[in-house]
């Protein structure tokens, strides 16, 4: 089963929670391996450091909604009508037709890392990583599915959609990352 088939597949939160605790350590075992040299090295696209600043930039802006108050939400974002959800599979096609038309990362486009940055930053990138994955399921904690489920985000390409959906696409985009660096490296 691919990555969008095994996602399509999460129906709670408790899967949901299980599926993100499982990405950030699979992502942080991967970028953990990657040599200090191979770490910074920009080829074509982005290196697996910018790589891995981006996806902690998009991953925090998730991690910041979910500890805004649900009111404040509710009140700019709105509820997502009740019966809306959509199907994750046109989420993903939305997203790639866009990213294909040229529509790119934004105020989530990394910095370009200083030259000769030593393993110890590397260290803490990933620190600031493992960091985030904790917080996020912490902050799950405190949703209930239903809630997941009306009250919406806005993303940057999607407009919006709900938190769930919003966590969803989340572990889609954070693979995504990763499967194109395993294919560069």
């Amino acid at each position: 089963m691919n990555k969008i088939e095994t996602l399509s597949t999460i129906r709670t939160k408790e899967e949901l929670l299980k599926s993100i605790k499982q990405d950030f350590n699979e992502i942080e075992d991967y970028f953990t391996f990657i040599s200090e040299k191979d770490f910074s090295e920009k080829g074509i696209g982005w290196s697996p450091e910018e790589n891995l600043n981006h996806l902690i930039k998009s991953n925090s802006a998730i991690l910041l909604g979910l500890k805004v108050p649900k009111f404040i939400l509710k009140f700019i974002f709105g509820l997502k009508p009740a019966q809306s959800e959509k199907n994750f599979l046109s989420l993903i096609e939305e997203y790639n037709k866009q990213l294909n038309s040229g529509r790119g990362s934004g105020v989530y486009t990394p910095k370009q890392p200083k030259k000769n940055q030593s393993v110890s930053n590397q260290k803490k990138i990933l620190e600031s990583w493992r960091k985030i994955g904790k917080k996020m399921q912490h902050a799950l904690q405190k949703w209930t599915y239903e809630e997941l489920n009306r009250i919406q985000l806005p993303h940057p390409i999607l407009k919006k959609i709900s938190i769930w959906e919003m966590l969803l696409f989340m572990l889609y985009h954070n693979s995504h990352h990763v499967e194109k660096l395993k294919q560069k490296l």
